[in-house]
């Protein structure tokens, strides 16, 4: 530092004690003097030592550095210099001006080198006094180094703002004629034309480092913009300023100030703004600033789209070369080919000051960006634009030009709730039918009470003409309560749901209905239709419907795919309902992005029947309902699934306790979301456990709160509930009357529900209430009885390898097959029996903990012994009892002694029945 103070005062002494020429004194006044001076620093400097080491001039003769302005060319270079100064390399700075010319230019260089602590004045003032005109700049510099004798750095910085040819003529000679040892190192916005560089650039004498070399990595975004941010926080950061270093540290100043200080946010937009059109737009003419201006009203920029909406040709082109955009616009990879962006703080001060100094003009070519984008099949990017031209019939009409209520098929409920934003009052008014989207963007969010009374409120307003708008109304309200039943909002058997399927078939003999929403009533018709187990009647629609999709919506070849699955698999056609599940879930991972919800149905029912066939799940949680479900809003035969397997699971692995923790979860889940197809099916799976765990008192309570039918006619009802609903409280009613020992109204029950089952070829609960018949029969000691019943589970599973009713039975179905084994039965069914019995024991043993003999005493002792009566027997003291019973607890996983010896009996560990061991009358 010192250095270059004396440096300084020698320049201002020469002109006050001598008089040479007016070239030699032309020193600049003290006003110019920081056009010599290498930059200070800037605050929170950001050590960058590879792209440094890179750019440092003295690497190769030529260093050239092309960036719009905000890139940090300056920053670079003067750091450069700073680091070539500790290591005692002069290096000359000068900043360059409109104004230089060519003495006032080789002033400033001399200066500039004196400055640098090389002596040009001496060499300027060597020979035989002072001639008339300065000798060439290129020989006073090759006499300085060969003085020197040691390699020195010139920088010439904001090279684009020389503008006389004649000042550019002498660096060109200085370019040509370099000096041996002088390093140059020059930094421009866009490369001046009258610049000569060819020859150093092809003799591979040049370095060029452009924006992109200087743009800020995502590591070094992250040490700049603070350790403290989240990762998230981070992320956004790095998108925003797309590595633009001024842009980064705008962004980094406005989010440091507090969010509650509206005014800090202003002022950091409003420096941002100001710095933009200062510096970046500080060459541009008054034509390309108002073009530029229209330019940052659009999101993403092709030729097509920017010559539409700003009414030119060959714009992108014109765009593409403005020095001004160098490494402020770069492409954005998508589906589109040859697409744009420009930066975002760019875009958005061009829009701020759009919007702010010419409004009709704003609103005009928003107009006309959004007419553009919905013409190429852009609905929401449409919408966005029509709302920012503050123009509500625009964005409603572009939304039911799309298809209305038909958009979601397309886009799936992300793309509903995108479009959804810009639905304002002001819109719904001026569009009435739009409100039923409001409507399946509640459905979307699971939030059906508010849909459902959004749907009515329509329904009511519901003229009764005939005209075109008034059906394409009636076809919207019914695809809305459509959707609200697929996913159990209500009863397919109440007197809405009997009046849906009847107005669905009429719109789907209606003439004139747009070909796509014909599709979805008939795949309406279809789920309803199986939802009621009326299997051949949904498929007929289903195939009407795929007759008149064609290529019109994947989307609803997937949505058929899945229930085509779900009646295969309630057939108990294996094959079929896997191909068809496998098929839609290849469909739904292609349109994941548009509908998230669509894989985690495929991969429920895709479950569910490896569940039925004791196969491994792929994607359940073990013993309880997977987050991804309970997050989605899925078809109600996903959440029964989903229900169904997590329970079954819980209790194999922890006992009944945690079945019904895991269906007390979906309860409250189903309730709180108003689907009473899904409560009353989550109340029977609850009332199935109780019983099953010969907990009476519990499951006929349970009974009694859910208000289920007392007579078996309306437990198999299947006008007034789905298939699904009907089995699970049917096999609930069963299992109760297993319990209580009703013998007699169970086997009514049973047999007419085999017979509904074989009438509806619902071959899973056919099996289903085969093996409660047996457990029925030999729980009552009727063994002859049971083996019949088993027998013809095992002709069933001959065609349909349907483990899961036999093994959740096993505590009581082994005996009876081991039984089966010893008759002279077909031998087909024996090696099912054998089959079905070994995959039982696997699970016994899975499940099994392992007692030691003094465990196993007094587990067989439990529920007929007090405490005192189990130390007396097995000489045991009292606090020894409490140990080995806690132990017990610990491995059944229970906290009563009654649990614990249900849950032994079954896992087998004790006999099905209590144990008689010195009964207890009060244990």
């Amino acid at each position: 530092m010192r250095r270059r103070e004396t440096s300084e005062r020698e320049v201002l002494q020469h002109d006050q004690e001598h008089q040479p020429a007016p070239w030699v004194t032309a020193t600049p006044g003290f006003l110019s003097l920081h056009r010599v001076a290498v930059p200070s620093r800037v605050t929170d400097y950001l050590h960058r030592p590879d792209l440094t080491d890179r750019c440092m001039p003295t690497k190769r003769p030529l260093t050239l550095i092309e960036a719009p302005a905000g890139f940090g060319k300056t920053t670079l270079l003067s750091e450069c210099c700073r680091i070539l100064a500790s290591r005692n390399v002069p290096a000359a700075w000068l900043t360059l001006e409109e104004s230089d010319q060519p003495a006032s230019l080789e002033t400033y260089l001399y200066s500039a080198f004196q400055r640098a602590g090389l002596n040009v004045l001496d060499i300027l003032r060597a020979g035989d006094g002072t001639p008339s005109s300065p000798p060439p700049l290129a020989a006073v510099l090759a006499k300085l180094l060969e003085h020197y004798e040691r390699p020195c750095v010139l920088v010439l910085d904001e090279l684009d703002r020389l503008q006389s040819p004649e000042a550019m003529a002498m660096i060109n000679q200085l370019v040509g004629d370099l000096p041996s040892g002088l390093h140059l190192a020059f930094a421009y916005r866009a490369l001046p034309r009258t610049l000569d560089i060819a020859a150093p650039v092809l003799q591979g004498a040049a370095e060029i480092l452009t924006a992109d070399d200087l743009r800020f990595t995502d590591e070094e975004i992250y040490r700049f913009a603070g350790a403290h941010r989240s990762k998230r926080e981070l992320k956004a950061i790095a998108l925003e300023s797309a590595g633009w270093p001024t842009a980064l540290r705008l962004i980094r100043d406005r989010g440091a100030e507090d969010e509650g200080s509206r005014g800090q946010q202003q002022a950091h937009q409003q420096i941002g703004e100001r710095w933009i059109e200062s510096s970046l737009f500080r060459n541009l003419s008054t034509e390309d600033r108002d073009f530029l201006l229209d330019v940052g009203l659009l999101e993403r920029i092709d030729a097509e789209l920017l010559d539409a909406s700003l009414a030119g040709l060959g714009l992108l082109e014109k765009l593409l070369a403005m020095p001004t955009l160098s490494g402020l616009i770069e492409p954005v990879r998508g589906r589109r080919k040859n697409v744009w962006r420009l930066h975002p703080l760019i875009r958005k001060t061009c829009a701020d000051l759009r919007r702010r100094t010419t409004p009709e003009r704003y609103r005009a070519i928003h107009r006309r960006i959004a007419n553009a984008l919905t013409t190429r099949g852009d609905t929401v990017a449409g919408m966005r634009h029509a709302s920012h031209a503050s123009d509500a019939a625009l964005v409603g009409r572009i939304l039911m030009d799309s298809g209305g209520l038909m958009f979601w098929l397309r886009e799936g409920p992300n793309g509903l709730i995108a479009a959804g934003r810009y639905l304002t009052e002001e819109v719904l008014g001026l569009y009435p039918r739009l409100r039923l989207m409001r409507a399946l963007i509640h459905v979307t969010k699971g939030e059906f009470a508010e849909a459902q009374a959004i749907v009515e409120s329509v329904a009511g307003t519901l003229s009764q003409g005939n005209s075109d708008a008034t059906i394409d109304l009636q076809v919207d309200i019914c695809l809305a309560r459509g959707l609200l039943a697929q996913r159990g909002c209500e009863s397919v058997g109440s007197a809405q749901g009997r009046a849906l399927v009847r107005n669905l078939m009429r719109i789907a003999e209606l003439p004139h209905v747009d070909p796509i929403a014909r599709c979805t009533v008939e795949h309406a018709l279809c789920t309803l239709h199986n939802l009621k187990a009326e299997f051949d009647l949904a498929l007929q629609q289903g195939a009407r419907a795929r007759r008149r999709t064609g290529t019109l919506s994947a989307y609803l070849e997937m949505a058929l795919d899945y229930q085509y699955g779900q009646i295969a698999m309630a057939r108990g056609q294996v094959k079929e309902a896997t191909q068809l599940y496998k098929r839609a879930l290849r469909t739904a991972k292609r349109a994941m992005a548009v509908d998230p919800g669509l894989t985690t149905i495929g991969r429920v029912l895709i479950d569910e029947l490896n569940f039925e066939r004791d196969r491994k799940l792929r994607f359940a949680d073990e013993g309880r309902v997977s987050d991804i479900v309970m997050q989605g809003t899925l078809q109600f035969a996903a959440y029964a699934a989903a229900c169904y397997m997590a329970a079954e699971q819980a209790s194999e692995a922890d006992g009944v306790e945690a079945a019904l923790a895991t269906i007390d979860v979906m309860s409250e889940f189903a309730r709180g979301k108003g689907m009473k197809a899904l409560t009353r099916y989550t109340q029977a799976l609850r009332i199935s456990t109780y019983a099953g765990a010969d907990l009476v008192e519990e499951a006929q309570r349970e009974w009694r709160l859910g208000d289920f039918p007392d007579s078996n006619r309306d437990c198999l009802d299947l006008d007034g509930q789905s298939w699904r609903e009907m089995e699970a409280l049917t096999c609930a009613r069963l299992r109760l009357q297993v319990a209580t020992g009703n013998l007699d109204d169970g086997r009514r029950l049973i047999g007419e529900l085999l017979k509904l089952a074989e009438g509806r070829e619902l071959l899973r609960t056919r099996m289903r209430a085969l093996s409660i018949a047996v457990v029925l029969e030999e729980s009552n000691g009727q063994r002859g009885a049971a083996l019949e019943h088993l027998a013809d589970y095992l002709k069933l599973h001959v065609q349909t390898d349907y483990a899961r009713p036999f093994l959740r039975e096993r505590a009581i179905v082994l005996p009876v097959a081991r039984a089966f084994l010893e008759t002279d039965a077909d031998e087909t069914l024996r090696d099912q029996a054998d089959a079905l019995m070994a995959a039982a024991g696997r699970l016994q043993r899975a499940a099994l903990p392992r007692f030691s003999p003094r465990e196993k005493d007094v587990l067989s002792r439990l529920d007929a012994q007090t405490d005192a009566k189990i130390a007396a027997a097995l000489n045991l003291t009292h606090a020894g009892v409490r140990y080995h019973i806690q132990r017990i607890f610990d491995k059944l996983r229970v906290n009563d002694r009654a649990s614990a010896a249900r849950r032994a009996r079954s896992l087998g560990v004790l006999p099905s029945t209590p144990s008689a061991i010195g009964s207890d009358p009060n244990p």
